[in-house]
């Protein structure tokens, strides 16, 4: 909080001890600069940072500045807007001595303070939000240091940054948000998106990518190599008659995906064999059922997104040399065994294991 004092209108200690009585439930500092000189000196790294934001306003007055350890955030307060606002998945401690330590290895971070701070008031932590316009799932993970370098430089300028937080959604990375020596934020195009730890987690709360990975040619030519074609439609009627006696009717989606992509087989870039299976015999349907904790199947990560989300599953082949099943569901996504949704597309879900 911010106020300033006309120098000789003599209201300078009658309004801090008017304040001191209003914030007395917080636990607060009141710092008082003549200048915007002894300000930029000022021994309380907060207060300096703030008054270097604010230098060009600082002639002529007396300048307070009220450091109120409520106002800033701090992971307790971070993961109840989580909870609020998106989905919270964990939290885990790092070990700041580590942080330290990476951080020392590069001398042409001169002052590494802000960003230690963030390290111990953060930690590490993982969430996902949905995007208000293309309903996407994004996960959000803030990790300090995990990977910490520096970009000497960066569109023509010269950045000492480190990477603090990673962006991605079923199609794959996203991009990576960068932290400098003051505190402000970087997207992966070296543009800034915000100048304090506030504005830097409301853009994570905020942001929309509408992310699809591109496909790359290797993806096509591995599918082509495997049997696949544009405008393929394989025969699948045992298939549906088999689900039909069963009392379960495929949706447009499952049917579409194996009769374009039924019986091809082949290998990933990693040297895996990989088969989509149309064979009756070796087929499974997976009907999704309501958790029960008297029946642990329930729990299985496949059935607990079948759950929450409303789908049900048709096997549709197995990857890693025949050790992984995955699965389309009906209304038309890729998944692993674990759960995990590959892709936000048909492609986009073989490419992430094929390359």
């Amino acid at each position: 909080m911010w106020f300033d004092v006309v120098p000789a209108s003599g209201y300078a200690s009658v309004i801090i001890s008017l304040l001191k009585t209003i914030l007395k439930k917080y636990s607060s500092d009141i710092v008082m600069f003549n200048t915007g000189y002894d300000a930029l000196n000022a021994s309380n790294g907060a207060a300096k940072e703030l008054c270097k934001k604010c230098q060009k306003t600082f002639e002529g007055h007396y300048y307070y500045i009220i450091l109120l350890e409520d106002y800033f955030m701090t992971q307790e307060k971070l993961i109840e807007r989580i909870k609020t606002e998106a989905f919270f998945v964990s939290s885990k401690e790092i070990d700041i001595s580590a942080v330290t330590e990476n951080l020392n290895q590069y001398p042409e971070i001169k002052d590494n303070n802000l960003m230690i701070q963030f390290a111990q008031k953060y930690h590490m932590l993982v969430f996902d939000r949905i995007e208000k316009e293309s309903k996407d799932s994004l996960h959000i993970q803030i990790y300090p240091f995990k990977s910490p370098r520096t970009i000497a430089e960066w569109q023509g300028e010269k950045k000492n940054v480190i990477g603090v937080a990673w962006i991605s959604n079923a199609s794959g990375s996203i991009e990576t948000i960068f932290m400098n020596e003051v505190g402000e934020f970087f997207n992966s195009k070296a543009e800034l998106i915000a100048n304090n730890e506030d504005r830097f987690f409301d853009y994570l709360f905020t942001i929309e990518y509408d992310y699809h990975a591109p496909i790359m040619p290797q993806t096509l030519e591995i599918l082509k190599n495997a049997g696949w074609y544009e405008g393929r439609k394989t025969d699948i009627s045992r298939l549906i008659s088999k689900y039909q006696k069963e009392g379960i009717t495929l949706s447009d989606a499952q049917i579409d995906f194996m009769q374009e992509f039924g019986g091809i087989k082949g290998k990933a870039s990693n040297d895996e064999e990989f088969e989509v299976c149309i064979e009756p015999k070796y087929s499974k349907f997976r009907k999704s059922k309501p958790l029960d904790s008297k029946d642990l199947t329930s729990y299985s990560t496949l059935n607990v997104v079948g759950n929450k989300e409303n789908v049900d599953f048709l096997l549709a082949g197995t990857m890693g040399n025949g050790m992984v099943n995955f699965w389309i569901s009906t209304d038309g996504r890729l998944f692993a065994d674990q759960g995990v949704q590959m892709g936000r597309t048909i492609m986009e879900g073989f490419q992430w294991f094929l390359l």
